[in-house]
């Protein structure tokens, strides 16, 4: 759609603030944009200036964005104009609303500029034929105990769905750049925190030194005194001044304490918020999701016979990317719930609970040529249900990557180094990149193409999270083609 033609588009919208800005918005984009404050106002300037879209509010005076909708598509003169609602979409009522009322789309508030110009761009450039009765299916939606007998055109229900999923989408996208800026501000925390404890180290040697200095003067008037007995009466000022000066640096030894103590509280306190809004956001994703998978259901059971095989397509393109998702937020779920998690350490057998891992896999391994060369692997101090889950991950890793290889070896072992324990697993699969080693241990990081390996990106950065709440440490050296070799380290306790 040429953004040269002066296309007209009706903002329904009661809020004033809210108004102006999706109309400076639009008219920064060469679009005529025309504001009514409710739903009759808004009929009212249809029959005036017939527009090419309309976008409304929901909740409004007078009359509500559903009615307003409803009305727009019953009246044979406005049928054919596309009509996007600007919804919270916190409750599924809202999706089967929107559907009753024959929406074209459903965008949540508070919505991202360039997906609601996409979104108009995209409905003006497809052409919205006037409904018939003969076209729509009745549908019997069953939610939370009620049901509803609705409507609807298949074609319509499915644009609905994807309206929904794409909006999902740009959610998720928002909730990890939220999540980035959270980890620079909690590294940038525990900078200044390091600096200013650095800095009360050295004040403190300093007044170590200085007391140090004043027991060395306190000396040199005791054997003073010895000598001359008018000096006593000094040699009592020096004490006193030794004392004052020992009083200020257990103070100073105090403040220097609490304020590490609070500072450690602010760096925990933002951990929590972080896990906290991690796990509050991606289960609040959950909703969407599921309204997506239960339309999916019932428009497949309903109206499968009716649609084309690219509509039937489209359906499974929506299924399999909204079960993808539910992967991915159940993975960042799992990486939330990693940091509440409670250690409880034992003494671990690290060769019976690798053995005991690898039994796990013998339904993948059937069929397979694999060489399991198991070596020394001493004991460690360790939460064994958290560090089982790491074996776990680094093998599944080392199977998948080395399918391909028609002779895989695998080499697992460990050893004793200074004061801590360091295990490695060694493959000659698919190997990678050095350059990028650092992307390795990230949350949904991957350095291969989904259609080659499959997989989300979160199982390294679990074993990493683990790894480091026991005090340890990971590490990969890996060349592409010839294996990877992950290390991970438990200290002594």
């Amino acid at each position: 759609m040429s953004k040269g033609v002066a296309i007209r588009i009706l903002v329904v919208e009661d809020n004033p603030h809210q108004a102006t800005q999706i109309k400076n918005l639009l008219e920064s984009n060469h679009y005529n944009v025309i504001i009514a404050q409710d739903g009759k106002k808004a009929i009212d300037l249809l029959l005036k200036h017939k527009p090419s879209l309309v976008i409304s509010d929901i909740i409004m005076p007078v009359m509500n964005g559903y009615e307003l909708c409803e009305k727009i598509k019953s009246d044979i003169n406005t049928a054919d104009i596309p009509v996007i609602l600007l919804t919270s979409l916190s409750d599924p009522e809202e999706a089967i609303e929107g559907l009753s009322c024959g929406a074209d789309s459903l965008i949540t508030k508070p919505y991202n500029k360039d997906f609601l110009l996409s979104s108009i761009e995209k409905m003006l450039g497809e052409k919205i034929f006037p409904e018939s009765n003969s076209d729509k299916l009745s549908l019997e939606l069953n939610y939370d105990g009620n049901k509803r007998q609705i409507r609807v055109e298949p074609q319509k229900v499915v644009n609905l769905l994807i309206s929904i999923y794409q909006a999902a989408i740009h959610k998720n996208i928002e909730l990890v750049n939220v999540q980035d800026e959270l980890r620079q501000l909690n590294e940038r925390l525990e900078e200044k925190v390091e600096q200013r404890t650095e800095q009360l180290v050295i004040v403190n040697k300093e007044l170590v030194y200085q007391n140090r200095e004043k027991e060395k003067r306190a000396s040199e008037l005791l054997l003073a005194n010895k000598e001359l007995a008018f000096q006593n009466c000094e040699k009592g000022k020096r004490a006193h001044e030794l004392t004052i000066a020992e009083q200020e640096i257990r103070k100073l030894n105090v403040t220097l304490e609490k304020k590490v103590i609070e500072r450690t509280r602010q760096l925990e306190t933002v951990n929590k918020e972080l896990e906290a809004f991690s796990f509050s956001v991606s289960h609040d994703l959950r909703a969407p999701l599921r309204h997506i998978g239960g339309f999916i259901d019932l428009l497949t059971d309903s109206s499968s016979k009716k649609l084309d095989a690219e509509g039937l397509r489209f359906l499974k393109i929506i299924s399999d990317s909204a079960v993808e998702m539910g992967k991915l937020i159940d993975a960042l779920l799992a990486f939330s719930r990693l940091g509440k998690a409670d250690i409880r350490l034992t003494m671990i057998n690290s060769k019976s609970l690798v053995t005991s891992v690898l039994k796990s896999f013998s339904e993948e391994l059937t069929g397979r040529n694999v060489e399991l060369n198991i070596k020394e692997l001493p004991g460690a101090m360790g939460d064994e249900k958290l560090i089982r889950q790491v074996w776990v991950n680094l093998i599944s890793n080392a199977l998948k990557y080395s399918r391909n290889v028609k002779n895989a070896v695998i080499d697992i072992g460990g050893k004793t180094e200074d004061d801590k324990v360091i295990f490695y697993i060694k493959d000659n699969g698919a190997g990678f990149d050095m350059r990028y080693q650092d992307k390795l241990f990230g949350v949904f990081q991957r350095l291969h193409k989904e259609r080659d390996f499959e997989g989300i990106g979160i199982g390294l950065a679990n074993v990493n999270r683990i790894i480091l709440r026991h005090g340890g440490k990971c590490s990969a050296e890996g060349e592409v083609g010839k294996g990877a070799t992950f290390f991970f380290s438990i200290p002594f306790i």
